[in-house]
């Protein structure tokens, strides 16, 4: 895994089983942390839900963009050969967040879409947003010159 990523690499030589698990740990954190959620919806706040910027331009930047740097950041720690492949799941997860948002199947009801006794609280909290794709790509780079002193 010493060797240099380079774009016309093979995308997968530089991962291994721990690279895999992260992102498979991360996902089952999040869809558990919806389930508890949706039911708990009376009492739950949820406490990413807040602004970083009082801009208007800035209002998708939420506690959550803090999580996706934080993750990504370690993930280009300790897979800086792997950004690519980081960026490929990252793109992937907002486009089925986005779909999720947008055709809210039934299967997923109870995670990402709650029932809430409160007519006017908005019930789906998971949307693709192009911020968080950015952001990713930030803690990406930042990660990877962090561990190796170069982006690219």
């Amino acid at each position: 895994m010493g060797t240099k990523e380079t774009w016309n690499s093979n995308l997968f030589k530089h991962t291994n089983i721990y690279f895999y698990l992260t992102y498979i740990i991360v996902v089952i954190v999040i869809f558990y942390y919806g389930h508890y959620r949706c039911k708990h919806i009376k009492d739950h706040t949820d406490i990413l839900e807040f602004q970083l910027f009082e801009h208007k331009s800035l209002k998708n930047f939420d506690g959550w963009c803090c999580t996706h740097f934080v993750l990504f950041l370690i993930m280009g720690y300790v897979f800086p050969h792997s950004i690519r492949l980081s960026f490929l799941f990252s793109v992937i997860w907002e486009l089925f967040e986005y779909s999720n948002e947008k055709f809210q199947p039934k299967f997923l009801n109870g995670i990402t879409d709650c029932n809430s006794p409160n007519e006017h609280r908005n019930t789906g909290w998971w949307y693709g947003k192009w911020e968080d794709i950015a952001i990713n790509s930030i803690g990406l780079f930042i990660g990877r010159t962090l561990r190796l002193g170069f982006v690219l």
